[in-house]
């Protein structure tokens, strides 16, 4: 059964409940509200087998995985409390790793590429998606209903969605005509709200459940520099010496997970604690990574996920604990 619709919550939760009825819980699509477009009622695309793990534990405590069978590459890129993960895998696309289960593959219906960023601990999946004439709508998950989302102006060339925390509040970014990305956030209010700060590109990128957003900016003088909003007061993140920084996660113990490029053109993970305190810089780069190391998610339980390059080249993902 597909259920295509305008997406008013009645609708929608007329859609809901048709599908799962006796569910416990109704996924509030109207808290999702980004001027959304679509909205489908539908199955995971496909089912992938997992690949063998390739364990390469050690005193780090982080173990790499290969993606789905048939995968050229591998990046892990959120992680839930319950270490669910959604990732990419070339030739393959973007997945949901449940432990111990299969990859399940997941396409927007209808879509040419489909890219999951994240997901949140009441199993809500978010990312973006592009149609076939290159449009790109940011998407939200869950239950095999999908939602689709637009930037404030129609002629906006992108919308990605890149975080997501268990209110169902999302970030991310959309592109303007002028190929100027705009930071965003789409708040319990039900209103779309542009994230402005004076910089030529703003990109927002993950969101906790104390309302913190994280993300990144390109300055004046073209480097790029992360920052943390908290309310109305920007704090600005750049790591020690680094040309670029770029935060890609944080939890709810300000814990702030990201990458930054050092003068040499090198890149790395990095972890910040206490950031509006005290901030303490760490840098972090998988033990067997041969080129860059890229953290790209952290759940309440200090747990990583990412992805490096190793000696042959290939991109490989890896779960840290």
């Amino acid at each position: 059964m597909a259920c295509v619709d305008t997406l008013t919550p009645v609708s929608m939760a007329q859609c809901y409940l048709m599908r799962y009825r006796g569910a416990r819980r109704l996924l509030h699509i109207s808290a999702l509200v980004l001027l959304p477009v679509l909205s489908a009622c539908g199955e995971a695309a496909s089912l992938g087998a997992p690949s063998p793990l390739v364990r390469e534990t050690g005193a780090s405590g982080c173990t790499t995985l290969n993606g789905p069978k048939g995968s050229t590459y591998n990046e892990f890129l959120g992680i839930n409390n319950r270490l669910e993960i959604v990732g990419y895998a070339g030739v393959v696309g973007s997945y949901e790793f449940h432990p111990g289960k299969q990859f399940e593959i997941e396409r927007y219906p209808g879509s040419v590429a489909t890219e999951l960023t994240s997901l949140n601990n009441e199993d809500v999946v978010a990312g973006w998606y592009e149609e076939s004439n290159g449009k790109i709508y940011g998407l939200t998950e869950w239950e095999g209903i999908w939602t689709s989302y637009s930037g404030p102006h129609a002629g906006d060339r992108a919308t990605r969605i890149l975080g997501i925390n268990d209110s169902n509040e999302v970030v991310g970014y959309y592109e303007s005509r002028q190929g100027i990305d705009h930071a965003f956030a789409s708040h319990a209010d039900r209103k779309f709200r542009t994230i402005f700060r004076s910089s030529t590109n703003f990109v927002a990128t993950a969101i906790n459940d104390r309302g913190q957003i994280v993300g990144w900016e390109t300055v004046a003088s073209g480097a790029t520099e992360g920052w943390l909003l908290e309310g109305k007061r920007f704090t600005n993140l750049v790591y020690p010496g680094a040309v670029v920084t770029q935060p890609s996660g944080i939890n709810e113990s300000d814990e702030i997970v990201g990458s930054y490029e050092d003068t040499s053109g090198n890149t790395h993970g990095f972890i910040l604690t206490k950031p509006l305190i005290a901030p303490h810089w760490q840098e972090f780069d998988e033990p067997h990574a041969s080129g860059e190391t890229i953290l790209a998610g952290i759940n309440g339980r200090d747990d990583l996920v990412g992805y490096y390059q190793n000696g042959a080249g290939r991109i490989v993902a890896f779960f840290c604990r």
